[in-house]
């Protein structure tokens, strides 16, 4: 308000229509009348990456300037807010048989593509799991964005994998044509880690008691498979799929038991 604002949400997951609780999606009755933008505007079983992303966040944010607003960008989801302050890359975008060949990139190192490589986390696969699909990732010609891609952030490799592929240049190599027309001030907040990490028990134990498994029982009932869609590979709603789906099968053998469902939030957490 004293900013004459509106807001402008920058995270991934608020964008998927249905997934509140797990998103941590501001109620309506708590945004005091304050329009807020790019909340429920995708369906979860959808494609909605940085760039869409990019093209409905300048619509709403030329909307907002143009009425004399402030456009107030908010959320933490780095790729999202790298496109928007920096500029889009030229990469070229996915293609389900692209991603496909990606996928397969393991081929005969893996026996079976980067599927295979995900299964193959132990100390007894050498050259196998991560550091071998990383590897892969290097040898295809992007060692940069391997040596720094997150660990297990197999969906980011993937997509790197695709694009080397594809395009024969690393992800690197695609940069920000032209600048942006607007002027940010970013504020960034931090926490001590501790309280960060108390703050995150606290928010998977709300989440739980909430509604969040039934928010991926939804998304399954829909068809969506466990890390299929960016909503379905999303921290929290990836792993209660994987619980509710894995609950489903061993119905028959009785309800889940309290520590069950205690494993699945220190999981989580």
């Amino acid at each position: 308000t004293a900013l004459n604002g509106e807001i402008v949400s920058a995270d991934s997951v608020q964008v998927f229509e249905g997934l509140d609780v797990g998103a941590s999606k501001l109620p309506v009755h708590e945004r005091c009348g304050i329009p807020h933008h790019l909340l429920d505007v995708a369906d979860p079983s959808t494609e909605f990456g940085a760039g869409e992303f990019y093209t409905h966040a300048l619509e709403a944010i030329e909307s907002i300037v143009s009425r004399g607003k402030t456009p107030i960008v908010v959320g933490g989801t780095g790729m999202y807010l790298r496109w928007l302050i920096s500029g889009k890359p030229p990469t070229p975008p996915s293609e389900p048989q692209a991603a496909a060949r990606a996928k397969e990139a393991g081929g005969a190192a893996a026996g079976g593509g980067m599927d295979r490589l995900k299964k193959m986390q132990t100390a007894d696969d050498v050259g196998n799991g991560w550091a071998g699909a990383v590897r892969l990732l290097a040898d295809a010609g992007d060692p940069e964005t391997a040596k720094r891609l997150a660990e297990n952030d197999w969906y980011r490799l993937e997509r790197a994998m695709e694009i080397v592929q594809t395009s024969g240049r690393p992800v690197g190599s695609f940069k920000p044509e032209g600048e942006s027309p607007y002027d940010f001030k970013c504020v960034v907040l931090t926490s001590p880690r501790v309280q960060l990490y108390r703050r995150v028990d606290t928010r998977v134990e709300h989440m739980v008691r909430d509604g969040m498994l039934e928010e991926a029982a939804m998304m399954l009932s829909m068809g969506i498979a466990p890390g299929s869609t960016p909503a379905a590979r999303s921290i929290g709603y990836r792993q209660a799929m994987d619980f509710v789906e894995r609950r489903a099968a061993a119905a028959a053998s009785g309800p889940c038991r309290p520590e069950e469902l205690l494993e699945f939030v220190e999981t989580t957490q």
